[in-house]
């Protein structure tokens, strides 16, 4: 599964299923934000 979060956390792309508890963000300047869960 992979989630991509905008610099504007506007759009959310997700792959698959993947509960979200929270959100955080080192800053605007980072444009994209890609995480990886192993956990299914």
């Amino acid at each position: 599964m992979k989630v991509v979060f905008t610099n504007n956390l506007l759009d959310l792309y997700i792959d698959g299923t993947l509960e979200i508890s929270g959100v955080a963000y080192g800053g605007e300047t980072i444009q994209q934000i890609y995480i990886e869960s192993t956990s299914e």
